[in-house]
C-alpha cells in the first residue's frame, strides 16, 4: 500500500496541491518524477521550480544577510523563490533528494513547508509544495525521516517499469482529469463532513494518534491529529471530483493509496466508511431517490441537506420525491423535511408559476404528518 504506478503521478500531484497538503513522493533514480512535475505545471499554467537538496546550501534558499554596522541593522537580500512566486496565486516548489539534504538545509525546508517562509518574505499560500527522495537502500547518503518531519507529507512510492513508463509516454493519464481535478472548488463544509466521518470511525474503532514510530517502510503513515485532517481534505477532493473525472478507478485507488501514505493501513476503512457514512447533497437525492435508503439513521442531516440546496427549478422533482417516499411509507424522511422545509421554504422567494408545487408540497406534509402522528413511537 502507499504506492501508485508512474502513469498517475500527476493525478497524485493535483489531489495533493488541490487539498493544501504537501506531497511526497518516493521511488528510484530516473523514473521521470521530476519531469512530470514540470508538465503537470506546464498543463495547469503555473511556473515551477525544482530545489536540489544535495546541491544546496541554506543561502540559495533564504538569500543572503548582510550587516550594515553604522545602521546596526541586518538586510537579508530577496530569495530566488520569492522572486519567481512572490506575486503568483499558484505555483509549484519541488524539493528534490529531500532526505539527502543536510540538517540546516532541511531546517530551512520545513519553515518553507510549514509557514511558506524564506526567512523575512512570506510565499503566498498558493504556492504548493513537493518533495521527493530516494529510500535509504536504493541511495546510500540517503536518511530515513523522522516521524515528526514525515508526518508533514502523503508519502507515496511511484513504481516504475517499462510497462507502466510506455504507459505514461503514450498518455495513458487522462490530461483532463488531473486538469479538472485542479479546477475544482472544494468548500471548507466538505472537508469538515470528511473529517468528522473519519473522526467517528476512529472512535467506533479505539484508535489513538500514534505514540511512537511503528511504520513498516518509508511510505506508510501514522495516524495522528495533522494526518488525519489531512487526509479528510484529501478525500474532500476525492468526493468533488468524482463526478467530474472520466476515470474514477484510478481517483480512487490513488486517493486510497495518498491517505494510506498519511495514516497508515486504515485508508481503505476509511474510504469505506466514508462511501457508507457520506450524505448526498440535494442534487444527487433528486437524481437518485434510493440513495436515501442507505442512510435512514442520518434523515435528519439528509433533510437538511436536501431543504438547504433545493433551487427553484428542483420543486417539480422535489414534489415527485416526496410522493415516492409516500409511497414507499418513509414517514420519517417526510417528517424530517417537514422540520427543515419550516425552516428553509419560507426565506426563499418564489415565482407566481411555482405556488402550484408549494400546494402540492405542503398536501403530501399534511397528509404525510397525519400518518406520522398516528405511528410515531412516544416516550413513556
Amino acid at each position: 500500500m502507499g504506492k501508485i504506478d508512474v502513469s498517475n503521478i500527476k493525478t497524485a500531484v493535483a489531489i495533493s496541491q488541490k487539498a493544501n497538503v504537501p506531497l511526497y513522493l518516493w521511488g528510484g533514480v530516473g523514473i521521470s518524477k521530476t519531469q512530470q512535475i514540470y508538465q503537470y505545471a506546464t498543463s495547469t499554467n503555473q511556473k515551477c521550480a525544482v530545489v536540489t537538496g544535495l546541491a544546496i546550501d541554506p543561502t540559495d534558499v533564504v538569500g543572503h544577510y548582510i550587516a550594515d554596522f553604522n545602521k546596526r541593522i541586518t538586510y537579508q537580500t530577496k530569495p530566488y523563490l520569492y522572486e519567481l512566486f512572490g506575486e503568483e496565486e499558484r505555483g509549484i516548489i519541488f524539493l528534490d533528494e529531500f532526505n539527502n539534504s543536510e540538517s540546516d538545509v532541511m531546517g530551512v525546508f520545513l519553515k518553507l513547508l510549514d509557514e511558506k517562509r524564506l526567512g523575512s518574505y512570506k510565499l503566498p499560500d498558493g504556492i504548493h509544495i513537493i518533495a521527493a527522495g530516494n529510500p535509504p537502500e536504493l541511495a546510500p547518503n540517503a536518511s530515513s525521516l523522522p516521524l515528526a518531519v514525515a508526518t508533514r507529507f502523503a508519502h507515496l512510492y511511484v513504481e516504475a517499469d517499462f510497462i507502466s513508463l510506455k504507459r505514461w509516454l503514450k498518455g495513458a493519464e487522462d490530461e483532463e482529469d488531473y486538469v479538472k481535478i485542479f479546477n475544482l472548488e472544494v468548500g471548507e463544509d466538505v472537508v469538515q463532513q470528511v473529517f468528522d466521518i473519519f473522526v467517528d470511525y476512529c472512535i467506533e474503532n479505539g484508535l489513538s494518534p500514534a505514540s511512537e514510530d511503528s511504520r513498516s517502510c518509508e511510505w506508510e503513515g501514522s495516524l495522528n491529529y495533522r494526518t488525519l485532517h489531512y487526509a479528510a481534505k484529501i478525500g474532500a477532493v476525492y468526493k468533488v471530483a468524482y463526478k467530474n473525472v472520466s476515470n474514477q478507478s484510478t481517483l480512487y485507488n490513488v486517493t486510497v493509496e495518498m491517505i494510506h501514505g498519511l495514516v497508515g493501513t486504515i485508508a481503505s476503512n476509511l474510504m469505506e466508511h466514508l462511501e457508507n457514512k457520506w450524505l448526498p447533497s440535494a442534487k444527487e437525492i433528486l437524481e437518485n431517490y434510493d440513495i436515501v435508503l442507505k442512510h435512514r439513521d442520518a434523515y435528519a442531516a439528509l433533510a437538511y441537506n436536501l431543504m438547504s440546496g433545493i433551487q427553484e427549478e428542483d420543486y417539480p422533482r422535489l414534489v415527485d420525491f416526496m410522493q415516492w417516499l409516500e409511497k414507499k411509507n418513509e414517514l420519517v424522511m417526510l417528517a424530517a423535511i417537514v422540520e427543515s422545509f419550516q425552516s428553509f421554504i419560507p426565506k426563499k422567494r418564489f415565482l407566481a408559476s411555482r405556488f402550484e408545487y408549494y400546494n402540492q408540497i405542503f398536501k403530501i406534509i399534511n397528509r404525510s404528518l397525519d400518518v406520522y402522528k398516528k405511528v410515531k413511537p412516544t416516550n413513556k
